[in-house]
């Protein structure tokens, strides 16, 4: 019989994390199927955020690199590395969504799923699902910096912050 109880913190983030990709690996999908790509709501979603950031007064490149990495461990889970100077910083991330998400969602609430049924709920590749970093970045753009993502293969991304 299920009882009522409070939820931890950590149960609360899991299920944000998978909760917050899902819906938008869906949002991913349906532009995808409404326009041909996705890439439309990438760059609208993208621009919005930025603004936001602008708005926050964001600072040097470490301040967004700090901001970028906070980004993708709220959403995603861990990284695995960062480096960061006055020109450029980086973050090393997993593929979305990870097995760690996939792990902590087994060990909080039973549940056996894998990145790739993750995917398949949601409609979408690996590749269109790492494209939310993208989306997360825009803390980057606000900043007045440049980003890129590059796949480092073995399930690894990398978010790079240039001045």
């Amino acid at each position: 019989m299920y009882e009522p109880r409070e939820f931890t913190t950590s149960e609360l983030l899991t299920w944000n994390r998978f909760l917050s990709q899902t819906l938008l690996g869906l949002a991913l999908a349906w532009a995808r199927e409404r326009d041909g790509s996705a890439d439309g709501f990438v760059h609208f979603a993208r621009g919005r955020l930025g603004q936001v950031w602008e708005g926050m007064g964001a600072g040097g490149v470490e301040a967004a690199t700090l901001a970028l990495q906070l980004n993708a461990e709220a959403f995603a889970g861990k990284s695995h590395s960062h480096a960061v100077n006055p020109e450029s910083g980086e973050v090393i991330v997993d593929d979305l969504p990870s097995g760690s998400l996939c792990e902590e969602l087994e060990y909080h609430f039973d549940i056996d799923v894998t990145p790739e049924v993750l995917r398949e709920v949601a409609g979408v590749s690996q590749a269109e699902m790492n494209r939310l970093y993208d989306l997360l970045a825009a803390v980057v753009d606000g900043a007045g910096y440049g980003y890129q993502r590059e796949d480092r293969g073995e399930g690894k991304q990398r978010l790079i912050v240039r001045a």
